[in-house]
């Protein structure tokens, strides 16, 4: 089985400079919406839609403005905060400023400028001004042309199942990888190489991701196991997908469950996030017997976080673990007591 990118839709032209704008177009009785250009700022590339939304009545419908940071197209885990200039042809020199934190695991980058339409008409301009930080540097995920030579075959699980790869591309994304193909391993020239211990269906899901072909699958039911295999194979863009999933609503994990996730994982860029979001799980936290599963770099992230959110632990140093811990916390003790 070849597993190469099909009936992808063709990327859109890429414009750049700190401005994007779009002409209102005619729409057509049924059209629903209108995009702009890509326009590529500061590394980001940024998109404009017009649409209707579903929220209104047929008889009332409103056209809304959004900004969409495309960079999902591009990588699995990324964020920036963007400062945002608006100027609107309703009203000629005027202009509204506002920041925004965009990230994948947020609306799938998105934000919508509510408020800001029903009278467009044929013709207006609307524009806005990006400037956007240098956010968090992303893994860019890699491109897999139908053109590239799959010069590789894996035998996978004990259906024996064959996925045909490119050995440069999958070595560029996983040391495991790099060094079952070009390492002195005793398979490397083999024309086909065993892979063990993982069903074919649970392979090619993250193989798909990889590469972001379509027909990969992500859910509550399988992200567990889905890292285990990114852990594995030591693929790193396979767990920027599971930790943007995690972080984001999509999941329905409690913030309680999702931090046991990062904490397993030892993922600390999905710990922190998700202790940033937990109030009223802190103290609840602090009366379970997960308490004692936790780190003691995650414990100091979840005082801290109990200064920022003026809650109270009950369970601060908790027996048996005085020793181990209390050391660590007498800041965070004067400032509670």
């Amino acid at each position: 089985i070849r597993l190469v990118p099909e009936g992808r839709m063709a990327a859109p032209p890429v414009e750049s400079g700190g401005k994007i704008s779009m002409v209102v177009e005619e729409w057509t009785a049924t059209q629903t919406e209108q995009f702009s250009a890509v326009h590529r700022i500061n590394g980001y590339p940024w998109r404009l839609k017009l649409f209707f939304s579903d929220d209104d009545d047929d008889d009332g419908k409103k056209r809304y403005l959004e900004l969409i940071c495309d960079i999902s197209s591009e990588a699995e885990l990324w964020q920036c905060t963007a400062a945002v200039k608006t100027v609107s042809p309703l009203q000629p020199g005027t202009s509204y400023r506002r920041s925004h934190y965009f990230a994948s695991w947020y609306n799938g980058g998105r934000t919508r400028w509510a408020n800001t339409s029903g009278d467009w008409k044929v013709g207006d301009r609307l524009e806005m001004e990006i400037v956007p930080d240098d956010g968090e540097r992303w893994r860019v995920r890699p491109i897999l042309y139908p053109s590239v030579p799959l010069d590789g075959i894996l035998v996978v699980g004990e259906e024996k199942r064959k996925i045909h790869v490119n050995k440069k591309s999958l070595a560029s994304q996983s040391p495991f990888f790099d060094r079952l193909f070009y390492s002195d391993f005793m398979d490397k020239n083999m024309n086909a190489i065993r892979i063990g211990d993982v069903e074919y269906k649970e392979f090619s899901n993250i193989y798909r991701m990889i590469y972001g072909f379509d027909g990969a699958s992500l859910s509550d039911e399988n992200v567990r196991r889905v890292e285990q295999l990114a852990d594995r194979f030591e693929l790193k863009i396979v767990e920027d997908r599971v930790v943007s999933f995690v972080l984001s609503d999509n999941c329905s994990f409690s913030q309680i469950e999702k931090l046991m996730f990062a904490e397993h994982c030892n993922i600390p860029f999905m710990r922190d996030k998700i202790i940033s979001k937990m109030n009223d799980e802190l103290e609840e936290l602090s009366e379970s017997p997960l308490w004692f599963e936790l780190s003691k770099e995650t414990m100091q992230a979840l005082m801290k976080q109990c200064i920022l959110t003026k809650k109270r632990m009950r369970i601060l140093c908790r027996k048996n673990q005085s020793e181990r811990f209390c050391s660590s916390f007498v800041p965070y003790f004067l400032y509670f007591f």
